[in-house]
């Protein structure tokens, strides 16, 4: 009886510091999980914060060609609108060198 007792303790010994290294390699598995995952998270923000200025700079563009557009066109109205008047005012000095 006295031996099965102290293989018994050798094999509880075994097993309880078996369970110890298991518990560790779960530790370490789970910083490493942790570690990895919030790797994963930065580069995918990265990744998305490139995106954002990669599209901003693509909207800043437009809105500059926007501008440029709308600026042709109000001085090609207002062109346009000197254009006109001109026309109307020589017109009117053709109407009135008519009627002299």
């Amino acid at each position: 009886e006295g031996a099965i007792w102290v293989a018994g303790q050798i094999l509880w010994s075994g097993v309880s510091q078996m369970t110890k290294q298991l518990e560790q390699q779960q530790h370490q598995l789970q910083h490493q999980l942790q570690d990895s995952l919030q790797l994963e998270g930065t580069r995918r923000c990265e990744r998305l914060q490139r995106r954002c200025d990669a599209m901003h700079q693509l909207l800043e563009k437009r809105q500059q060609a926007c501008e440029h557009w709308r600026q042709r066109g109000l001085s090609r109205s207002s062109s346009d609108s000197a254009l006109h008047r001109a026309s109307q005012e020589q017109t009117r000095h053709r109407r009135q060198s008519k009627v002299d």
